[in-house]
């Protein structure tokens, strides 16, 4: 009987922020009432961070985060095809490979996150060239992402850090790669 008290009571939360979101959307706390749906989850709580990311506004990056943080994830189609969007944002592409990558989808997106993990190397470049992300000096937060969701999903960060060598980023690359390939 407590679990289901406890469910009720998810679930009831879940559904009071997704009303309070809909209605002050830019108030501050935004993000983390976005961050805590993603820990209650549920039907609501999903549905609304499905939306959220789909219109990538300003909380589209907080959202797909959050689908990654939740135990249940009903749809994972539009994570992909934002992850592989080269219109979208390169943070919010990140942010939908790192959720994918957590609930055991990376392989599905493991050319981004090869190319995020070695993007201003000479080896990184004509990867974001060929997946359309830009050319840019800093990605130390894209890595960032990924190495908390490769934390999650592996319990490793494969070595990884944040601002490495491009040897050494080259090396973690190539470790995150196969084990993408063994069917993460």
């Amino acid at each position: 009987m407590l679990e289901y008290d406890r469910d009720d009571s998810r679930k009831a939360m879940a559904e009071a922020l997704v009303v309070e979101l809909r209605r002050t959307q830019t108030a501050p706390g935004a993000q983390a009432a976005v961050a805590a749906l993603g820990s209650l989850g549920g039907k609501e709580a999903n549905a609304y961070l499905l939306e959220t990311l789909t219109d990538r506004g300003d909380l589209a990056v907080d959202a797909a985060l959050a689908l990654g943080s939740g135990n249940d994830l009903p749809e994972t189609e539009p994570l992909v095809e934002i992850a592989r969007d080269p219109l979208a944002p390169a943070t919010l592409r990140a942010a939908c490979a790192a959720s994918l990558l957590r609930h055991g989808q990376g392989r599905r997106v493991a050319p981004l996150i090869r190319a995020i993990l070695l993007a201003g190397s000479p080896k990184g470049n004509p990867l974001l060239q060929q997946l359309g992300l830009p050319g840019k000096s800093r990605w130390a937060h894209e890595r960032y992402l990924i190495q908390t969701a490769l934390l999650a999903a592996a319990n490793d960060n494969f070595g990884l850090d944040t601002d490495a060598s491009w040897p050494d980023l080259e090396a973690t690359a190539d470790r995150v790669s196969a084990w993408l390939e063994s069917g993460r």
